[in-house]
Parts: C-alpha cells; sequence; structure tokens
C-alpha cells in the first residue's frame, strides 16, 4: 500500500514536471485516467506478491546498528545493511575528519577492543556486526 502512494505521487510530480502548460480540467483528466491504470497495475502486482510462496522459512535480519564516533564528520547512530564493512561504515558517516588518525581505528563489541588497523599500518577492512561501536582516534600532529 505504501508503495502504490509513492507511486501514485511521482507519477502527479513527473506529469506535472514535464508539461509546461498550466493543468488545465482536461490535463487533470489526463492524469487521472494514467493514475488508474498505474493502480490497476499495482494492484495486479500486489495480488501476484502476495500468492507468491514465500521462500525464507526464518527472515534475516537485513539491518543492523553501529556507533560511529571520533573524528568523522557526522559522528552518530546508523541503521546498515548488515555484512557492512568498516570503509563503508566509514563513508556513510562522512569520511574521517582531517585530524582522524585513520591507524587508530577502533571497532568495540560488547566490552571488547579490537584494532581496525594492523601494526604495519596497513588498513585492515572488517565486516561489522550489530552493535559494533568504531571510534576515530585524533591524531596528535
Amino acid at each position: 500500500m505504501r508503495l502504490r502512494n509513492y507511486l501514485a505521487v511521482l507519477a502527479v510530480v513527473a506529469m506535472a514536471a514535464c508539461t509546461k502548460a498550466p493543468l488545465t480540467s482536461e490535463a487533470i483528466q489526463q492524469i487521472d485516467e494514467r493514475l488508474q491504470i498505474i493502480e490497476a497495475q499495482l494492484s495486479r502486482l500486489d495480488i501476484a506478491i502476495a500468492a507468491a510462496p514465500s521462500t525464507a522459512t526464518t527472515p534475516a535480519k537485513d539491518q543492523i546498528k553501529v556507533y560511529v564516533s571520533g573524528q568523522v564528520v557526522k559522528p552518530g547512530e546508523y541503521e546498515v545493511e548488515n555484512g557492512i564493512s568498516l570503509l563503508a561504515v566509514l563513508a556513510v558517516a562522512g569520511g574521517p575528519t582531517e585530524y582522524a588518525d585513520i591507524k587508530s581505528i577502533k571497532i568495540s563489541s560488547t566490552g571488547k577492543e579490537a584494532p581496525a588497523v594492523a601494526e604495519m599500518g596497513t588498513f585492515k577492512d572488517v565486516i561489522l556486526s550489530d552493535g559494533n561501536v568504531v571510534v576515530v582516534a585524533q591524531t596528535f600532529w
């Protein structure tokens, strides 16, 4: 039902944006006719989706929450896709600031802390899990 509403609004906006002429009663009638066609197609799609057998026995958790703090552009809590990597989460958080020490990124989960950077200074990208806290330290240079 929500998808139908979004598509209907999108159709109206697209049609209004494409026409340079003001909306007349004739144009509004054409829009209404097109919306009825879209509604009919969406109804058939809804019926097909409802009739399709479910393939998943238990739904997988598609979204996880991770927390990013420290020297990133937009620190905070993020709801992201399950299986996301550290680099992707840093990108979602706007990337490191100019004061970030990317050699001192730490990931903690349930009190255990693990560095995300190896001793040689090479970046080790890891897959994050629900509840991880990513802390980007500040450089002292």
